[in-house]
């Protein structure tokens, strides 16, 4: 399965990358991974 780039600002990446830190350290999720150049 792969997905397709998404272009997206830096206060949006900065955002994506703040939500996936909550959803691992609240046990939502084991880990994350997320890449963007902002």
């Amino acid at each position: 399965m792969s997905e397709q780039p998404v272009a997206v600002t830096v206060e949006a990446g900065l955002h994506a990358e703040q939500d996936l830190l909550a959803a691992v350290c609240k046990g939502e999720k084991e880990h994350g991974l997320l890449f963007w150049r902002p």
